[in-house]
């Protein structure tokens, strides 16, 4: 219970989230451009100063801005929150098949977001940096919940939840933190931001918890942003 205590304040904190999203977001769109000698490779290396340093000198408009906003301590407001998994849908048959819904649409490709969230920009007129969509592949911790018990004659291990009551309660708490996220620009309208959330909304076909979004204020920023 002291894992999903951790997963619980951390991992899944909404300001871990959104800086993990911005940054997320601007790596993806310089990573592999011919503005910069960035990739995968060089940023392993980096720490965080040099890597927002090497982020702008890519000359990448939208990534700059994004950037900036994280210097200045301006967290993207989340407009968009959902649970992944509705109650009844949090064992391993539902998990599974809701990856591979997402799969199939694209929401697990950065590069394909990135192209929703340019879809998105477009329709709420405003600029394809100010909107994020931030989707995980896994749900926090689920894939430590889960092991196998039965091996066959032949060698093949079957994934049993069930076995274990402890464990398929646990299983389900873990499914509970799979959450997806639209973050924006806290500096645009009230209707831009509705425009983001509705979006969002059909995008990924989750009920959006966020009921007031004129009335969220944007989020401070603690510590350094994480890499996503």
């Amino acid at each position: 219970m002291e894992r999903y205590a951790l997963f619980m304040k951390v991992y899944t904190h909404r300001v871990k989230t959104s800086a993990s999203a911005m940054l997320g977001k601007a790596l993806q769109l310089v990573l592999g451009t011919k503005r910069g000698q960035l990739n995968e490779n060089s940023i392993e290396r980096m720490g965080d100063e040099e890597l927002l340093t090497a982020i702008h000198s890519t000359r990448s408009q939208q990534a700059s801005r994004i950037i900036a906003a994280l210097q200045n301590r301006r967290l993207f407001k989340p407009v968009f929150r959902a649970q992944a998994l509705e109650e009844n849908q949090r064992t391993i048959s539902g998990y599974e098949a809701k990856q591979v819904q997402w799969r199939e649409a694209g929401l697990f490709d950065p590069q394909i977001r990135i192209n929703k969230e340019e879809e998105i920009a477009k329709k709420a007129k405003v600029d394809p940096s100010d909107v994020v969509l931030y989707c995980t592949h896994n749900a926090p911790g689920a894939q430590k919940v889960r092991y196998y018990v039965d091996v066959a004659s032949d060698g093949s291990r079957k994934l049993v939840a069930d076995s274990d009551q402890f464990n398929q309660s646990m299983l389900r708490a873990h499914l509970a933190l799979w959450r997806v996220y639209a973050f924006c620009n806290p500096e645009l309208a009230d209707e831009k931001k509705e425009q983001i959330a509705s979006s969002a909304q059909y995008i990924f076909g989750c009920v959006n918890e966020i009921k007031n979004i004129a009335s969220r204020p944007a989020l401070p920023l603690f510590g350094g942003g994480a890499r996503r």
